[in-house]
């Protein structure tokens, strides 16, 4: 049997993530970080609220923005 190597190559892939936790245990805010993360910049992030308002709670929340 024979092994080739080659050089590894960047390629656009999407991350799949997801969250998982019991009730209260900051799903939301881990999900608006990493949202901050990826895109650098919360004016860029848009939120599609299920939880009855829940996601409002961190607004002004200065280490989300």
């Amino acid at each position: 049997m024979s092994y080739s190597f080659r050089p590894a190559v960047t390629a656009e892939a999407k991350p799949l993530i997801g969250l998982y936790s019991e009730s209260g245990g900051g799903k939301t805010y881990s999900a608006l970080l990493l949202a901050k993360g990826f895109a650098g910049d919360m004016t860029k992030v848009g939120m599609i609220e299920t939880e009855s308002g829940r996601g409002e709670v961190f607004a002004d929340d200065p280490l989300v923005g």
